[in-house]
């Protein structure tokens, strides 16, 4: 069984789901992980995790946090402990700090909302789903700073070999999405092979981040079967190996899982 660590399946119109998941049994992927981006989408997302049997974390997404200029974290904890005894609620994200072009959003705010979730998630002794684009080093900052060792999940890993190796050491897993298909990334690639198989998770991160054969198309989780072979040849392993390490390490990641499947 493979498991998807990190889908968007709120993105998806109502009427593709049935699909979408029928797809799912097809491939043997017996697991997705639902992630929130923001307070609007919290609800729609434990709605679907709970109809489909899947998991879901919470958590403010970078990109969306300019309105939570004067977001109260005190509503945000009780939602949060509110649902922690739910057994589909395996963790907080996708939280991060995202230093890209794209993102408009003031960095001061940006680590001031994302350091409040840590500790929030350090309170309730949840794992995280981490976000991180140009701030790897930042994010680790903060990481040692909280003291946090409830580890998690780095998403769609794209970093540097010693940047994986201070995440494994903070007790993290490193997402390995479709990135590694293109062929331009051999960067990315050289430093997966580089990793012990026991700290890498699969994910597609759908419907975004297409792998290169679905190049400004969407993407579905019945993907992360192909991954998984894209990371087998990286790896020089079979599939079969590949499917029975990045179970186990998901459900290690993200212990609640357990309770689910």
């Amino acid at each position: 069984m493979f498991i998807d660590s990190h889908c968007h399946l709120d993105f998806f119109k109502k009427q593709e789901l049935s699909k979408i998941i029928s797809d799912n049994i097809l491939h043997n992927v017996g697991h997705i992980v639902i992630p929130t981006i923001n307070f609007t989408n919290f609800n729609k997302v434990i709605n679907i995790a709970k109809y489909y049997n899947y998991s879901y974390t919470i958590g403010i997404h970078p990109l969306f946090i300019n309105q939570y200029k004067t977001f109260n974290f005190l509503k945000f904890k009780n939602f949060l402990v509110n649902h922690k005894d739910d057994n589909h609620f395996v963790g907080i994200g996708e939280i991060g700090l995202d230093f890209s072009k794209k993102n408009n959003v003031d960095i001061n705010l940006q680590e001031y909302i994302f350091l409040e979730q840590i500790k929030v998630a350090k309170n309730l002794n949840f794992p995280l789903i981490i976000h991180a684009v140009k701030s790897y080093d930042r994010v680790l900052k903060y990481l040692r700073k909280i003291n946090f060792s409830h580890g998690g999940i780095i998403h769609s890993f794209h970093g540097s070999y010693q940047q994986a190796m201070n995440f494994i050491q903070l007790g993290f897993f490193l997402g390995v999405s479709g990135t590694i298909t293109y062929k331009n990334a051999n960067k990315i690639k050289t430093n997966i092979s580089l990793i012990d198989n026991k700290y890498l998770v699969l994910e597609t991160d759908s419907p975004f981040i297409p792998p290169s054969w679905l190049f400004n198309q969407k993407n579905e989780p019945k993907e992360i079967v192909n991954i998984a072979k894209a990371l087998s040849n990286i790896k020089n392993i079979t599939l079969c190996e590949i499917e029975k390490t990045t179970t186990f390490n998901i459900l290690k990641a993200l212990p609640r899982l357990s309770k689910l499947i």
